[in-house]
């Protein structure tokens, strides 16, 4: 009799242990939590072929104070303590003199830029310029949406600087 009290208790032991097992392993996104998503794919707009830089007409950089966009906080803004600097500078250096090398006006810098076998392109922001090895310049500074004349959308009237070269 105390044998089968003991097989009775050992089945229903693992079943408490199989109910309880499955109630703590479910995912989060069936408690009420957002489910995340992976890479989404999308289908092109439209697609074209553009002609050479040396055919196409500059676009007109606007002249004037450009629109300020809003900024999208990712995280709600948190209160910060004031603290006083500990690295805030407190006197001044003497000048230093420096040597000008070859140079590439226009365009701010972009010291992590790859060049090309005979020419470097460097686009910072929502401009682009093309430049020969001896810092000559072949084009530009112009408009980063002269890239798309001809495509039409989106991406040949806005100049938001939304390229990502990777």
């Amino acid at each position: 009799m105390t044998h089968m009290r003991g097989r009775q208790s050992v089945w229903v032991l693992t079943g408490i242990i199989f109910l309880t097992q499955d109630f703590f392993s479910r995912p989060a996104f069936t408690e009420g939590e957002p489910q995340l998503r992976g890479p989404e794919l999308l289908q092109e707009i439209q697609q074209d072929i553009s002609p050479p830089l040396r055919d196409i007409k500059p676009v007109l950089r606007p002249v004037g104070p450009l629109e300020a966009k809003e900024i999208r906080l990712l995280h709600p803004p948190r209160e910060v303590k004031r603290m006083p600097d500990a690295i805030m500078q407190t006197s001044t250096l003497a000048n230093i003199s420096t040597t000008a090398g070859v140079n590439f006006e226009g365009v701010a810098a972009n010291d992590s830029a790859p060049a090309g076998t005979t020419q470097f392109v460097e686009w910072v922001k929502t401009e682009f310029a093309v430049y020969d090895k001896t810092s000559r310049l072949l084009l530009g500074p112009v408009a980063g949406n002269t890239l798309w004349t001809g495509f039409g959308g989106p991406c040949r009237t806005n100049n938001d600087g939304g390229f990502d070269e990777k």
